[in-house]
């Protein structure tokens, strides 16, 4: 399935007109339910109603027309967001897209991107947050990016293991605001995949993944009538190794998410199932079992 929901935070839902994926943030609490043009829609909000709202500049882009912010004072808050409300499909890998600035003067972001408790992007700077100019907006990268008409942040792609998302801001007593922008989740997913036994070739649609090695062995599978399994015996299996965002993923795991897929075999289909293990992965099926290194 395929999810994009972005958050425009602003002080009035017409000043600007949100992209398809995107919903206006009017300083709301949690839980609201924003749903987009797209038909997508979640549960978030501001863990209180203290966030200050602003529209600022209705010529820039929509994602970078106004803004929510909470003053640097040490104490924290945090817009949440709930993966497992709506439409949104629960845990798993998405890009993110941040802009936290403004378009008017100097500020101070100072924010923490946390999949529930575990920090996902430190936005510190190590306690003293980063100083941003008018015009200037941090990203998901941790980049100063100068923007006006169009936003051109880079994303970074994140693994969630809960749908708890936790977007902290004014962790530290640095003086100034944090100045929240746009936040964005899109899950990453293809929606098919092929493997050619005779060549090692990998395609999962909607990634660029680099093949970087293979091999073939020879098990013996039975009983997989309860896992969902078409069940066969001492058929060849061919291994692919491959690389997506740094890293290695052995069988065909397409970030955490489930894919499903085939390897023919004289005329057998093998359709494996998510392994989330980087080093040995060993398939079980009663007493029988085959290990890969």
């Amino acid at each position: 399935m395929s999810f994009d929901l972005g958050f425009d935070f602003r002080a009035s839902s017409g000043f600007v007109t949100d992209p398809a994926y995107g919903v206006a943030v009017l300083g709301e609490a949690y839980p609201t339910t924003y749903t987009n043009s797209n038909g997508d829609s979640i549960n978030a909000g501001w863990d209180d109603l203290g966030s200050g709202v602003q529209n600022l500049t209705n010529t820039n882009d929509p994602r970078i027309a106004g803004n929510n912010w909470h003053n640097n004072s040490g104490v924290s808050h945090f817009f949440l967001v709930d993966l497992s409300s709506g439409s949104a499909p629960g845990s798993g890998t998405y890009a993110i897209d941040l802009a936290i600035g403004d378009s008017v003067t100097t500020r101070i972001a100072d924010f923490q991107l946390k999949d529930n408790t575990v920090v996902l992007i430190d936005g510190t700077n190590g306690g003293s947050g980063f100083t941003t100019g008018a015009n200037h907006y941090i990203d998901a990268t941790l980049a100063d990016v100068n923007a006006t008409t169009s936003w051109t942040g880079a994303t970074a792609s994140k693994i969630f293991a809960t749908t708890t998302v936790k977007l902290f801001v004014s962790l530290d007593n640095t003086g100034n605001a944090t100045m929240m922008a746009h936040f964005r989740l899109t899950l990453a997913g293809g929606t098919s995949t092929d493997i050619t036994p005779d060549t090692g070739s990998l395609s999962l649609v909607g990634y660029q993944p680099t093949l970087t090695g293979q091999m073939t062995i020879t098990a013996v599978f039975s009983n997989l009538g309860d896992q969902g399994f078409i069940a066969f015996q001492a058929q060849q299996i061919l291994l692919v190794e491959a690389s997506l965002d740094g890293v290695m993923y052995k069988d065909i795991t397409a970030l955490g998410r489930a894919v499903t897929g085939a390897i023919l075999f004289s005329h057998v289909a093998f359709f494996f199932y998510r392994v989330t293990s980087i080093g040995a992965i060993v398939y079980t099926t009663g007493a029988d079992k085959a290990t890969i290194n």
